[in-house]
């Protein structure tokens, strides 16, 4: 099945004449000649860029065997310490993982406390800088909060008189430090 008939559900309907020019007086026999010709031309250079397409596919995507339940359901083999976690997926929600050094967390047992569940709750360390958040007529303190085994970039916004209702203790050093816009911290001496 041609692409132009997958798509529309219909024969294409070609031109009469493929010829360019002076040359559409041609009639009969020659005719036919010069139009399959034409369309060999344009079959072979259509196979070959679908084999092109093909070889870059074919290099990115590798075959990935899942036990499938229904049409758009699949069980996977999850790891032993993952039992807790439901292991039937929309193949909507599947997608290759691609390894990446920074999506390992290192567990240290003084820093971080596991949960049974696999799961951890993250701790402030420190308070990186201040800003209001003004609306219409109302102004709301804010503070941008460095979390435990995140980098700076991961830092986020908190409501400060949330923040210091849960965690006094950052607040201790804020008195001896000085906030710039920008998000710097500049320590008085």
């Amino acid at each position: 099945m041609a692409p132009f008939e997958a798509l529309y559900r219909r024969k294409y309907q070609s031109p009469l004449c493929w010829l360019e020019g002076e040359n559409r007086a041609i009639f009969g026999p020659q005719l036919v000649d010069e139009t399959t010709e034409k369309i060999k031309v344009i079959r072979e250079r259509l196979q070959i860029a679908q084999n092109r397409q093909k070889k870059y596919y074919d290099a990115r995507h590798k075959k990935m065997k899942f036990s499938m339940i229904g049409a758009v359901a699949y069980r996977l083999a999850l790891p032993p310490h993952l039992e807790g976690i439901h292991d039937v997926f929309h193949i909507s929600m599947l997608k290759r993982y691609v390894p990446d050094p920074s999506h390992v967390i290192q567990y240290n047992p003084e820093r971080m406390e596991m949960r049974s569940d696999l799961s951890y709750k993250e701790k402030p360390v420190r308070i990186l800088a201040k800003d209001v958040k003004r609306f219409r007529n109302k102004e709301i303190p804010m503070v941008k909060v460095l979390w435990s085994n995140q980098t700076e970039r991961e830092a986020t916004w908190e409501v400060e008189d949330e923040m210091m209702k849960s965690y006094p203790e950052l607040f201790t050093e804020i008195s001896r430090t000085k906030f710039l816009k920008v998000g710097r911290i500049v320590t008085s001496r």
